[in-house]
């Protein structure tokens, strides 16, 4: 989709990709995908948010390092592994 920005007397277009959603909508699509249950959806969608940042391209990812041990275990403590 284009959207037109206003820039002086011209207007630029600017791309807006169609993936564009949010962390939590993007944790409910994970979680469907991996079968999770219920209870593991809800832990899922209520922690992946508060880690997980979006890459050059616009999509969500996962922490990596040190915040990667402190997901893993927030989400360990609801019962999922991954």
């Amino acid at each position: 989709m284009l959207k037109a920005i206003p820039i002086g007397i011209f207007a630029v277009l600017a791309a807006t990709p169609s993936f564009a959603e949010t962390a939590a909508e993007a944790a409910q699509k994970i979680a469907k995908k991996r079968g999770y249950s219920a209870a593991e959806t809800k832990c899922y969608v209520d922690t992946f948010p508060a880690f997980a940042s979006q890459n050059a391209k616009g999509k969500w990812r996962g922490p990596r390092g040190k915040a990667a041990n402190a997901y893993k275990a927030t989400l360990a403590s609801c019962g999922v592994s991954r």
